[in-house]
């Protein structure tokens, strides 16, 4: 997949996504005339920014930067980024990166419960619903209702969820 990449409000370049197995490559290629250390990040609402890598400049084409990286899924994983969100933006040391949290709800009363008292988060992307809720064996789940149906990893119960029409 391919998607725009955003600098200081505009679109400068594209970043090529590849999701394998067991990892995520990203190549950029920008056109911006700078003399910053520019960092490629990926955004989710209501995670950290993921850092992705620095842009280079290109030896042949003066004001383009480009970037080659792989990182494995279970780091994306561990940061909140699976599945991986299609917002792309270059920053120096992360400056103006800070998205406003609005949370996103199921439509499932127990769950939106959950979300509201901000003991679960919800995540929605792309037509995907995830709520993920902190996890330890032994100890009582807010989300016991639904941990029959979870994934756990990473300290945390994580539902797929799927409204039923």
């Amino acid at each position: 997949m391919e998607y725009p990449v955003i600098y200081e409000g505009n679109t400068v370049g594209t970043v090529s996504v590849a999701e394998e197995a067991c990892r995520v490559c990203w190549k950029a290629v920008c056109a911006v005339d700078t003399t910053d250390i520019l960092r490629l990040y990926v955004i989710k609402e209501g995670a950290e920014p993921f850092r992705i890598g620095v842009l280079e400049p290109d030896a042949q084409a003066s004001h383009v930067l480009r970037l080659d990286r792989a990182a494995p899924r279970s780091e994306l994983q561990a940061a909140g980024y699976d599945p991986l969100p299609e917002r792309y933006v270059l920053s120096e040391h992360g400056q103006g990166l800070g998205i406003p949290h609005v949370k996103a709800y199921t439509g499932d009363v127990k769950l939106d419960a959950l979300i509201e008292r901000g003991q679960a988060h919800c995540d929605r992307e792309r037509g995907k619903i995830t709520v993920r809720i902190p996890f330890a064996w032994g100890r009582a789940c807010p989300m016991a209702f639904a941990l029959t149906a979870c994934e756990i990893r990473d300290g945390y119960a994580i539902l797929h969820y799927r409204k039923r029409e």
